[in-house]
């Protein structure tokens, strides 16, 4: 992951002005992502906090 100061003018002009068309890598793993959440529930959801977060149970998601 790349942290982007929020105060760094260039690079957040960067990011607005993309092409559109992504990285398709990254869109595979994110749509791998999604489909574990489907099929997993909150298992895979526990899972990927652990990895991505380091959250650890239990977890508390509002609807908000």
């Amino acid at each position: 992951m790349k942290i982007i100061d929020a105060g760094d003018k260039r690079a957040i002009a960067r990011l607005l002005t993309r092409d559109g068309r992504g990285d398709r890598t990254l869109e595979a793993q994110v749509r791998a992502i999604v489909e574990k959440v489907r099929t997993g529930g909150d298992r895979a959801v526990l899972q990927f906090a652990r990895k991505f977060d380091g959250a650890v149970a239990p977890l508390e998601i509002t609807r908000e």
